[in-house]
């Protein structure tokens, strides 16, 4: 199916297997506005279908989802917004060479893939907090949301108003590479995971003006085992917190607040029995990592596991952090650190802190 130059409004379309939809360049499809979008309680998409193979959104168009009338709805969970690419349970799924811009809510959401690849493509949105008054700002603007198996992400350009990219369970075999980062809040996994998350590679990427930029978020009812996770060769500037790492999202004050937590203030956090949906951190590498850390709630990094699942085999080298704030380590068992300097913006290094939970 070729989309020739040109604007179209457009609403809903069902995909079927066996299809490819190319944007030829100057094509602009807007999502119909709010008001005309036929909305369900399934973030009805766009572009969307269930079980399917061998499906293709490719070109060098762009799909506008005119998101900025939905964004002041989203604290109302009966208010649904659609998103603009929307594929679940499906097999061999490429979107390649497009520009996503403005969607109402997530740009490309998919659940429980296989064989998933997203490859130069450009999302755009403006970020969850106004620089100055007036500006726009969007929420819940995810640029891609991907879970499954043998999933590839690379050669993209992302800023929008949320996660970067993130991830839920039952998702492994994982490549994300060569991909530039903007506003966000990060290169994720979770909140909501439920399952393993493992094997899982980041590589050659970069950050600039991201809130967190690798960030590992989950909590005690939505969580699961996630291993063997290695980040290599990035750089981060401009960004809040480059390394964040806790298994304790919906915690509250005096938990809440990450960027200037004190060890012994997340060491208190209370124990609870381990069950399926304990967040369970372990084999994760970062290597060859260049950042700097800059704002009023910036810290060089923090990783916290759960009194009762501490972080296990934790790795760090070659890792050169420029932050006012030091790298924190809670409830992290034995971690090994190789060339690792934190330094403030007067030079002076500051040593990496460490706190556990008293046993009971």
């Amino acid at each position: 199916v070729v989309v020739p130059r040109g604007e179209y409004l457009c609403g809903p379309v069902e995909l079927r297997s066996r299809i490819r939809i190319r944007l030829d360049e100057g094509a602009v499809v807007k999502l119909l506005p709010l008001g005309r979008f036929p909305i369900s309680r399934n973030r009805t998409p766009l572009f969307g279908g269930k079980w399917l193979e061998d499906v293709a959104l490719v070109g060098r168009g762009r799909i506008d989802g005119q998101g900025a009338p939905w964004w002041p709805h989203y604290k109302d969970k009966s208010f649904h917004r659609p998103v603009i690419f929307g594929v679940s349970y499906s097999k061999r799924v490429l979107v390649e060479g497009v520009t996503l811009e403005n969607s109402p809510m997530f740009h490309i959401a998919c659940t429980g893939m296989e064989d998933v690849t997203v490859r130069g493509v450009t999302v755009r949105a403006p970020p969850s907090h106004a620089a100055k008054p007036g500006d726009a700002v969007s929420h819940n603007t995810d640029a891609c949301d991907v879970s499954g198996r043998r999933i590839l992400i690379e050669d993209c350009d992302i800023s929008t108003g949320d996660d970067n990219y993130t991830t839920s369970g039952h998702t492994e075999d994982v490549l994300i590479r060569n991909c530039r980062f903007g506003s966000g809040h990060g290169l994720s996994m979770g909140s909501y995971q439920r399952g393993f998350i493992r094997n899982f590679t980041v590589e050659n990427c970069s950050f600039d003006g991201t809130e967190t930029a690798i960030r590992i978020k989950c909590d005690r009812d939505r969580g699961g085992e996630t291993r063997g996770i290695v980040y290599r060769d990035i750089t981060m500037r401009n960004v809040e917190i480059p390394i964040l790492v806790y298994g304790a999202y919906n915690a509250k004050t005096p938990y809440r607040s990450l960027w200037n937590a004190v060890g012994d203030v997340l060491a208190s956090y209370p124990a609870a029995p381990v069950t399926e949906t304990t967040p369970r951190y372990s084999d994760i590498l970062f290597t060859n990592i260049t950042a700097v850390a800059t704002g009023k709630k910036s810290r060089a990094g923090l990783v916290w596991g759960l009194p009762e699942a501490h972080v296990k085999a934790l790795r760090m080298e070659n890792v050169k952090i420029t932050s006012n704030r030091p790298l924190l380590f809670v409830n992290v068992d034995d971690p090994k650190l190789v060339d690792v300097e934190v330094r403030n913006e007067k030079g002076e290094v500051l040593p990496v802190e460490t706190a556990f939970s008293e046993k009971e």
